[in-house]
């Protein structure tokens, strides 16, 4: 085993990317106390104290047209807004949401993708890294759409990469979310450094073991409902991997330290309690945004009720934020001035949705045309808002809101 590792160690050195390596637990990391999750102090900000704000329509046209219930991720630079829906379009937008071209290449020749099950986009290249499952390849092509290369993995095992991100000039990173499935043959190391050429996946630390945590983290259980086959509730997967930029944010469900990965080093900047190891945790930690100075998250059931095939929570669960520079965790209650509704009953906390990958320090958000039209003609807008949303129609994209944190 020891030889393995060294061996990795130096297939990383030759391939100029150190193994990071994770740093000693020490006492004086924050703990996010699950049991007492109602007794942090709720905190009320208006979202311009913490951020800056800009709203921005997405340009709406025939070929620009988006579903909003098939759209899989954002990806947003300081030139270009990129986003792909349904498995099948990338569509390109510039910074200001003017709508630029679609990419399609789904089929089935050698240089097309069967689906789109993630994509990790390369601004500096200009590359899009298309991974589809079913194909278990990664296809890179420019942003006009062209060929470049194919990343072929290796069969030894499959891999789900529900996760990817650019993570430097020479490598991707990838959350293998197959490695939930004690069925097979658990991935014991499911994040990798993905080689950007040769398609090489290398641990992104040997040390860094997922070992039987399916088992040990989840309440099995197989819901079934007239209608509807089963349900297994070890199939509900956590956000594992959160990028803050060139920061990346690590909370397995079978860890309990969240960890940061920034260059090669890999920091503990938190702990949970109780131990995911202690029995079988009800509540699991679920981040939703990431910057140099905060981590929001919520606390999510890991329990499925039979009756009405929904996660169990013993009450309505609030957003909490930790403060990186100061351990201090609050329940804050965000709102947007703009939105008078929002005043007093709070918004959505403006995050990092499922799949969503932005600059250091951005969270993002989206208003539906249908929505803000309707909270318009109702009284209930301000500002840049309510001039964007007297010019929408029923049909028009969303507008996209982005939170640059102070």
């Amino acid at each position: 085993m020891i030889s393995k590792i060294y061996f990795v160690l130096a297939f990383l050195a030759l391939l100029g990317c150190s193994s990071p390596s994770p740093q000693p637990i020490v006492s004086s990391l924050p703990v996010i106390d699950i049991d007492k999750a109602r007794d942090y102090p709720v905190k009320r900000i208006e979202i311009r104290e913490v951020a800056d704000v800009e709203y921005i329509p997405l340009e709406t046209t025939k070929k620009s047209l988006v579903a909003t219930y098939v759209i899989q991720g954002y990806h947003v630079s300081d030139k270009y807004i990129v986003l792909f829906q349904d498995g099948r379009d990338i569509l390109l937008f510039d910074r200001s949401g003017k709508y630029l071209w679609t990419v399609n290449r789904r089929g089935g020749g050698p240089e097309e993708y069967h689906r789109i099950s993630s994509l990790a986009v390369d601004f500096a290249a200009e590359e899009h890294y298309v991974f589809s499952y079913n194909d278990q390849k990664i296809f890179v092509y420019s942003f006009k759409g062209d060929f470049k290369r194919l990343l072929r993995l290796p069969s030894k095992r499959m891999y789900r990469f529900e996760y990817l991100f650019d993570y430097n000039d020479k490598y991707l990173i990838g959350y293998n979310a197959d490695s939930f499935h004690e069925k097979r043959d658990q991935d014991l190391h499911p994040y990798y450094f993905i080689h950007k050429k040769s398609g090489q996946l290398v641990p992104v630390d040997p040390r860094l073991t997922m070992t039987d945590r399916g088992r040990r983290v989840f309440h099995r259980e197989i819901v079934t409902l007239p209608g509807i086959a089963y349900m297994d509730a070890d199939s509900y997967i956590l956000l594992p991997v959160l990028n803050n930029g060139s920061e990346f944010l690590i909370t397995d469900i079978g860890l309990d330290t969240l960890y940061n990965l920034a260059g090669d080093k890999l920091s503990p900047i938190a702990v949970r309690s109780p131990s995911v190891t202690i029995g079988e945790p009800q509540m699991n930690i679920c981040p939703i945004l990431y910057t140099d100075s905060y981590l929001y998250f919520r606390l999510v059931s890991m329990k499925y009720d039979r009756a009405t095939f929904r996660q169990v929570a013993e009450w309505e669960m609030p957003c909490f934020s930790l403060n990186r520079h100061t351990g201090e965790i609050v329940r804050p209650s965000i709102y947007d001035s703009n939105i008078i509704e929002s005043e007093t009953r709070g918004i959505y906390l403006p995050s990092n949705m499922n799949q969503t990958f932005v600059e250091s320090n951005y969270g993002m958000w989206t208003y539906s045309a249908s929505n803000l039209i309707r909270w318009n003609e109702n009284g209930g807008l301000r500002g840049e808002l309510k001039e964007i949303a007297s010019k929408l129609k029923e049909d028009d994209n969303n507008v996209l809101v982005l939170y640059k944190y102070k």
